[in-house]
């Protein structure tokens, strides 16, 4: 799974001082990006071999590593959105998350494209154990969370903001502007957009 900045604070608030083998036997945790708790997790994770830290990755690294995992755990509080959420679903894999998850739930269905738990230690290692043992249940989320995630893209985007914005209906709304003349859409952002390095920043530069 994947953590940083804040997904990086959010697991080290859920699990604190927790034992490192409630992992399934065996099992292994890749966990990509950086932040801040990068340095506390890793002491967390100390001596144990199924646990490895990546740290940063490039957009082919994270397709890579989407596509060989078993499953994806994103675990924030109250996110806005959870771009990590449409990535794995979109790689055809189950995703494990929690009810204070924020904005990752609304693509969430619990049972069927993933597990929404309790944001406690014992809730998420019983899932991940669930997951891990059962390959036909993984396979079952995996498509369900790539339906679900299927229309979301840039061109479906772009086509729901032009939506209505034809000619006739922008001069009704604002006579001013001559005739012919095209819409223009502002965008309100509270972050610094650039230097683009991931998250929202890479959305709103897209768009």
């Amino acid at each position: 799974f994947r953590s940083g900045g804040v997904a990086g604070q959010e697991c080290h608030r859920r699990h604190g001082p927790q034992p490192a083998d409630r992992l399934p036997r065996g099992g292994r945790t890749r966990q990509g990006g950086d932040g801040p708790q990068r340095a506390a997790l890793q002491q967390l994770a100390a001596g144990h071999p199924g646990i490895q830290f990546l740290g940063r990755l490039t957009d082919a690294a994270l397709a890579q590593e989407y596509a060989q995992a078993a499953f994806v755990v994103f675990v924030p509080q109250q996110e806005d959105y959870g771009l990590i959420t449409v990535e794995a679903m979109a790689a055809h894999k189950p995703v494990l998350t929690t009810v204070d998850a924020g904005g990752v739930t609304e693509l969430m269905e619990d049972g069927v494209n993933g597990f929404v738990v309790a944001p406690n230690a014992d809730a998420l290692a019983n899932a991940m154990r669930t997951l891990d043992a059962d390959a036909s249940l993984r396979s079952t989320m995996g498509e369900a969370g790539a339906a679900r995630v299927a229309g979301i893209h840039w061109d479906g985007l772009v086509d729901f903001l032009l939506a209505g914005s034809g000619t006739s209906t922008f001069e009704r709304s604002s006579p001013q502007v001559g005739r012919g003349a095209r819409p223009r859409y502002v965008v309100v952002n509270t972050f610094q957009l650039t230097p683009v390095t991931s998250g929202g920043q890479v959305r709103l530069y897209g768009l």
